[in-house]
């Protein structure tokens, strides 16, 4: 896990720095410059089917799976 930072965003796209969950494998991450993450948010008013309650930093997140999005490494912070 770490944070991205997401700015400059457009639409509906998740803004700002977030925590993340890189889910692409070791192998591709060793060779590629960029890794496929799934994206965290800390509100956990509701959960919808495509989010799943993760703890992060000892808090309780949710992760959306519907905002999965490929980062450069050098954005994983």
């Amino acid at each position: 896990m770490g944070r991205v930072n997401f700015d400059p965003s457009i639409g509906g796209e998740i803004k700002k720095k977030r925590p993340a969950v890189i889910v692409s494998n070791d192998a591709s991450n060793r060779f590629l410059n960029r890794v496929q993450v799934v994206l965290l948010a800390s509100t956990m008013d509701k959960l919808y089917p495509s989010e799943a309650p993760v703890v992060f930093e000892g808090k309780e997140s949710k992760a959306m799976a519907d905002q999965l999005a490929t980062v450069s490494n050098v954005y994983f912070l």
